[in-house]
């Protein structure tokens, strides 16, 4: 009778260390996959869109030679101020990247100026800075969730710096007709051009 039972517990102990083995050696094989997997950043890209919004798109690149591939990639920006209220919120998605493949992912982050300056005129004669709180989430090879947190201050520039106004001249060239000039100073510390 002892004999019989050591053969089923002999069977669970190989059946184990086989499972051990198999789990081990795939925690290694995942492991030494991610030195092939490579995320690189383009060159930022600012637009105005005709709803007085500016756009910010930030090119992802990510180069997945490993052997495993990722899943639920996904990247959230919150802008906010200094006073640490929301100002923009944005999330990118990416729901499988296969191994062996190369992606590119723009994320997109839409800051209403409208709204910005409705909180706080000082946005556009001021410099200031705008907190920046960036999460990235995958899940790897379909057993390693990771997920990075990052702050960083991004530095507002204001469109009218410095704006000033001089004192006015009138010209007058006869009776009727005269000419009032006003000097004004501007600087554009803005990402994009004014347009006049």
């Amino acid at each position: 009778e002892g004999t019989a039972m050591n053969v089923p517990i002999r069977m669970l102990g190989i059946a184990t260390s086989i499972f051990w083995v198999i789990l081990i050696a795939f925690i290694a094989s995942a492991a030494y996959s991610l030195k092939d997997l490579s995320f690189g950043f383009g060159e930022p890209q600012f637009t105005a869109a005709p709803s007085h919004d500016l756009r910010f798109s930030l090119p992802i690149y990510i180069d997945n030679r490993g052997y495993y591939s990722l899943k639920s990639f996904n990247i959230t920006t919150v802008l906010s101020d200094p006073e640490g209220s929301e100002v923009s919120r944005a999330s990118s998605f990416v729901p499988i990247i296969p191994h062996g493949q190369k992606v590119t992912i723009f994320h997109n982050v839409t800051l209403s100026m409208d709204d910005l300056l409705e909180k706080d005129e000082q946005y556009l004669f001021n410099d200031n800075n705008l907190m920046a709180a960036v999460t990235a989430g995958v899940n790897f090879a379909e057993l390693l969730p990771v997920q990075i947190s990052m702050n960083t201050t991004y530095p507002w520039g204001a469109p009218f710096y410095n704006f000033t106004l001089g004192q006015p001249t009138y010209n007058r060239f006869n009776i009727t007709n005269g000419r009032i000039t006003v000097p004004s100073n501007i600087k554009n510390h803005a990402a994009l051009d004014l347009v006049a």
